[in-house]
């Protein structure tokens, strides 16, 4: 399970154990495509299950089937993270410039101390992440934000921060996993990893930078 430590580094605590990652690694030699969907935790050219379901924050399923042949980038959000008043401008944007492409961007929220051990229920006909809701539209967020009770995708994809962010390809490979961009979450960064990966992806390329350090 994880959670959030209680510091502006919006850490993500993995009961299973933290997996080092490759820091910025190009992928200079192709990864072989698996051919049958892994268990998981995933790694870079892991299948990943496109059965997998999350509520979002308006309690309407979301699975990943749902968007099959399609590029999914999958980013780690927090309400309470610092980091996120520098990534959700750029989340949102990246997610109206795919808009009517062959590629979505969905949201992961799985600290405990914002969505709780367990599913809530609506009390008096509120919505039991309100606050959350309220924050995201705030925001302007229009992408949807998937409630992770459990932390059952954190564990399965290894995340480890907000904003911690995966690409995975219309086939349904992980092809990208760190950083959302090259900014360490202080500006507007030079290039956005997510977006690059998108790129290629879409092109029918090789994703250049696989793995990075991800912030947060």
């Amino acid at each position: 399970m994880i959670t959030s430590f209680p510091s502006a580094l919006c850490a993500l605590l993995l009961a299973t154990g933290v997996v080092a990652q490759d820091p910025g690694g190009k992928g200079d030699t192709p990864k072989p495509q698996s051919q049958e969907v892994k268990a998981g935790p995933y790694t870079i050219g892991s299948k990943v299950d496109l059965s997998l379901k999350l509520k979002d924050l308006n309690g309407k399923e979301h699975s990943l089937a749902d968007h099959k042949g399609k590029v999914i980038v999958l980013a780690w959000w927090s309400m309470t993270c610092p980091y996120h008043k520098l990534a959700d401008p750029k989340l949102l944007e990246l997610s109206k410039e795919l808009g009517g492409k062959d590629a979505v961007v969905l949201s992961v929220i799985s600290n405990q101390t914002e969505i709780g051990q367990k599913p809530a229920e609506a009390k008096d006909g509120k919505n039991p992440h309100q606050d959350l809701l309220d924050h995201a539209n705030g925001k302007g967020i229009t992408f949807p934000i998937l409630v992770d009770y459990g932390n059952v995708w954190a564990d399965l994809f290894q995340a480890k921060t907000t904003p911690h962010t995966f690409v995975i390809d219309a086939s349904g490979v992980l092809r990208y996993t760190g950083a959302l961009d090259d900014s360490m979450g202080r500006g507007p960064g030079k290039v956005n990893y997510a977006r690059e990966a998108v790129k290629a992806l879409l092109a029918g390329k090789k994703v250049e930078v696989e793995s990075s350090v991800p912030y947060g």
